[in-house]
């Protein structure tokens, strides 16, 4: 950080020699105050090569100055120290606090602290969790943009306490509970409560945590938490509360037996001739704590992780395994599994499958008799491999691969040849095919994939547009000058259009006249794309592409000329249509 002050051309890199920094920047502060309340005009002519004539005159900024109270409140484990600002070196506080330690005189930022946020306001904080009878260092801070000052250490010793409680060591420590006792020596003082208090994040859990009660009395005890999470860490420490305060004797920790993992074997989906998926499911606590799960599998009932397993990951929750090189038309016997942080195997009920008989074979029939909506092809089952074929068809899809999940069609049984029909296919959509055949076991195999595109459906050119007749009608031959006609189509989905308007001839004019054009408005170019006209060729190109809307252009000559149209449908490179508008008087 660098500190700059213009007054005195004092530049200087913050580094740990900051509170000589500091000094000089009060004292210069102060010179400038004297120099500008001065009333003497030689002495404000001295120093003006000093201060900059400037209407945006930056403060100097020096570090916070601030003083630390004595202690009040004091107990045996809290105490109040104050903190008073009496300066914020012309910088807004933006943290402040009291820093304290056992062992370092000099307490700072990275001891423990409370903080009190931004401004400038004197502060107070109630420091807890102390020891009782020991001896602490603390000091109050303040940070603003130049950096942290303290106020003077002051020291403090914390009472000695009357009640002394010995946290015992955790005993009798199950899955889901624990017990935890205490000794007491108590001197002069009743416990009205008393009890264990425990916290999975705190090492020194309060009575603001979970806790139990054991009622009054200065006699020892013990308690039993019940309700924990099982291989569970846990803080945990015995309390004693009197008319006056609550002490708390040393902490403990305890860890939570772990349990095992609930596991189950849900289902088996894609079986093939030498393959099958399996789903299992963990149920546990923790994620962290399965090292392992997946499935065991064989050929008779109860397979364990010493013969064919799979591994899938860790944690618990819901899995897919993939079975491989498995014999197809076989009974195989499947179980999930989990193995916990303790090495201790959990296994699923155990199910059972068949693989898949050998598949049909079959090849595809070419496409045929294309149309907008509909198509024609088939397929040849040529080999059944020793099982009746009990439905056959196609399917198809606008992506690669269709299956019999997509669109199909269902043509009876048995091998040989099939013809099929697609019906309620979109205009100029290409489309996958496969024949398919499902044999009496279940097993489905496809065909070669084939490939087409439907026809695209027709552009429409109605006789009136949204501004007036339209120039592309198929009637559509003499037009005026100076009368506004529509360009006007109606694309259906996935067509598009080009028209080359190209000026032929035009009728004779005074020399002295410009050749004529045809012009169109600006503002009415719906849904066209209309590129600049070409002088040299007499040429302008207009196109466009929509999805099942209408196109419409205003368009007008303002001389007689002769035009040919030349409208491109759909991509063609030769025009699909053609004609000729002549524009007389």
């Amino acid at each position: 950080m660098e500190i700059y002050n213009k007054y005195t051309f004092l530049k200087r890199t913050y580094t740990s020699e900051l509170m000589h920094i500091n000094i000089i920047n009060k004292l210069l502060y102060q010179i400038k105050k004297i120099v500008m309340k001065s009333k003497l005009l030689h002495f404000s002519c001295l120093f003006l090569f000093i201060f900059s004539c400037s209407e945006n005159e930056e403060e100097i900024i020096f570090l916070p100055e601030l003083t630390t109270e004595q202690t009040t409140n004091l107990t045996h484990n809290s105490v109040n120290i104050t903190g008073i600002i009496s300066d914020n070196g012309n910088s807004q506080i933006s943290q402040k606090g009291i820093c304290w330690s056992e062992t370092s005189v000099e307490p700072d930022l990275n001891d423990s602290k409370t903080t009190h946020g931004a401004g400038d306001e004197n502060f107070t904080s109630k420091i807890e969790n102390l020891q009782p009878g020991t001896l602490y260092f603390a000091r109050a801070y303040a940070t603003n943009e130049v950096g942290t000052s303290y106020g003077k250490i002051i020291r403090f010793e914390t009472n000695p306490s009357l009640v002394n409680i010995l946290t015992l060591e955790a005993s009798y420590i199950e899955e889901a509970s624990a017990t935890v006792g205490a000794t007491m020596q108590i001197e002069n003082i009743d416990i009205i409560e008393k009890g264990i208090c425990w916290s999975t994040t705190s090492l020194y859990p309060d009575i603001s945590d979970s806790n139990t009660k054991e009622g009054t009395g200065n006699d020892d005890f013990e308690s039993e938490i019940k309700e924990l999470s099982p291989g569970t860490t846990y803080y945990a420490r015995a309390y004693a509360t009197s008319s006056e305060e609550t002490t708390y004797g040393n902490f403990i920790l305890f860890k939570t037996k772990l349990p095992l993992p609930e596991v189950t074997s849900v289902a088996v989906t894609d079986i093939a001739q030498n393959s099958a998926i399996i789903n299992g499911k963990v149920e546990f606590p923790s994620n962290l704590l399965i090292t392992q799960r997946g499935v065991c599998w064989g050929i008779e009932a109860l397979p364990t992780i010493t013969g064919d397993f799979t591994s899938d990951g860790t944690g618990s929750g819901e899995f897919s395994s993939t079975l491989t090189s498995l014999t197809e038309n076989t009974i195989y016997y499947v179980r999930a599994y989990a193995i916990n942080s303790e090495g201790e195997i959990a296994y699923g009920e155990d199910i059972s499958f068949k693989t898949k008989a050998l598949a049909p074979i079959l090849t595809t029939t070419a496409i045929s008799e294309i149309e907008q909506t509909t198509a024609k092809s088939g397929g040849d089952i040529t080999d059944n491999n020793g099982n009746e074929i009990a439905t056959r068809g196609i399917c198809w899809s606008t992506a690669t691969n269709p299956t019999i999940s997509d669109n199909k069609t269902i043509d009876g049984s048995g091998q040989g040849v099939f013809e099929s029909s697609f019906t309620n296919l979109t205009p100029n959509t290409t489309y996958y095919v496969r024949a398919y055949a499902t044999n009496s076991e279940g097993t489905t195999a496809y065909g070669n994939e084939e490939t087409f595109t439907t026809l695209p459906a027709s552009i429409e050119y109605p006789e009136t547009g949204f501004f007036g007749d339209n120039i592309l009608a198929n009637s559509f031959t003499e037009a005026k000058t100076r009368e506004r006609y529509s360009f006007s189509a109606i694309l259906p989905k996935n067509t598009s259009l080009k028209i080359i308007i190209t000026r032929i001839s035009t009728h004779p004019i005074g020399d002295d006249l410009p050749q004529p054009y045809w012009s169109y408005s600006i503002t009415s170019r719906v849904n066209w794309f209309i590129e600049q006209l070409d002088r040299d060729t007499h040429t302008q190109v207009i196109e466009a592409t929509s999805d099942d809307l209408t196109t419409d252009l205003n368009i007008t000559s303002y001389r007689p000329l002769t035009m040919q149209i030349d409208i491109y449908e759909n991509g063609d490179e030769t025009p699909t249509i053609t004609k000729v508008v002549n524009i007389t008087n």
